[in-house]
């Protein structure tokens, strides 16, 4: 356990006895069964060519449930359950010019791909917002970049000339650039915007937590094809609660439409998609949803493949 930001303390996870840690790609995370008992989704930092160890760095939330307080005071030797990695952030492996762009604890995933990226030689942008000084994590890795990382750290507290402008900065962004970013929903929803006039941009992104739910929504019905059982799902109910009250545990995590663990097929129906996880594109195909937060259309009836 090492302490790199203020309130930030990253935790490397070694195996226990001959057990072997499953591969990863950079921008992967794993599920951590944290003390508190909570399920937490944290990105793996180091290096995917390594094997013999797990990084995850964990911002102490004094908002939340207790699970990165849990973590927070967990001692050297603790022993954890963790989860198999899981990449729904993959970096491309192309010659596209690449921009990383972090907000606060964000950075995380970001530091394993700009591992990839020095590694293969690959010139890209790093930028970083944080709220002082105090809160840059992995600095010593940022100040040895070397010539083939350009990084920018941006402070809430620096001189209003040189803080995090998303417009700006959006304006300077190569054209043709492929852009990965992570952070508190508030960052990320700047910067899209900032991103909206420059359809060039690939902009790819991943959630750490979503956004204010949207509210209930009326009745529709479930069909579980390989079941043969028909449900209602209750207006202020979601699949997942109506599954559960079958007796159904479906594989699930987040539960925020953020993860992707309880991705299910869909068969037949019309889905009012609800999560942040699925693009634009898959939401039209229309042919899968996350049933944690997603509905069916009021009324109607969706086929799942459970």
């Amino acid at each position: 356990m090492t302490a790199i930001a203020e309130g930030i303390v990253a935790f490397e996870l070694v195996p226990e006895g001959d057990t072997a840690l499953l591969p990863f790609t950079a921008g992967a995370h794993i599920d951590v069964y944290t003390p508190s008992g909570h399920v937490r989704q944290y990105s793996l930092v180091n290096d995917e060519s390594e094997r013999h160890r797990y990084i995850v760095a964990v911002q102490w939330d004094a908002a939340g449930r207790g699970g990165s307080a849990s973590m927070h005071n967990l001692g050297v030797g603790a022993v954890l359950h963790v989860g198999q990695p899981r990449n729904t952030f993959e970096l491309v492996r192309d010659d596209v010019p690449t921009v990383l762009l972090a907000g606060g604890i964000g950075i995380t995933p970001l530091i394993a791909m700009a591992h990839v990226l020095l590694r293969r030689g690959r010139p890209f942008e790093l930028h970083y917002a944080v709220r002082a000084d105090n809160r840059v994590a992995f600095r010593d890795f940022l100040d040895r970049g070397g010539d083939g990382m350009a990084c920018a750290i941006y402070r809430d507290d620096d001189p209003p000339e040189w803080r995090f402008d998303a417009g700006s900065l959006a304006a300077r962004i190569k054209d043709g650039a492929r852009v990965y970013m992570c952070g508190p929903s508030g960052f990320m929803d700047a910067v899209s915007r900032a991103c909206a006039s420059r359809p060039d941009i690939d902009l790819r992104l991943e959630r750490f937590a979503a956004p204010e739910p949207a509210g209930p929504g009326p009745e529709f019905t479930v069909s579980l094809a390989r079941r043969g059982l028909s449900v209602p799902v209750p207006a202020g109910a979601t699949i997942l609660e109506t599954l559960r009250g079958e007796g159904i545990e479906p594989d699930v995590s987040c539960e925020q439409g953020v993860c992707g663990t309880c991705l299910t097929t869909v068969l037949e129906g019309q889905i009012d998609h609800r999560d942040y996880f699925l693009s634009a594109h898959d939401h039209k195909a229309g042919d899968r949803m996350l049933i944690c937060v997603s509905r069916g259309k009021p009324g109607t009836t969706l086929v799942l493949d459970l």
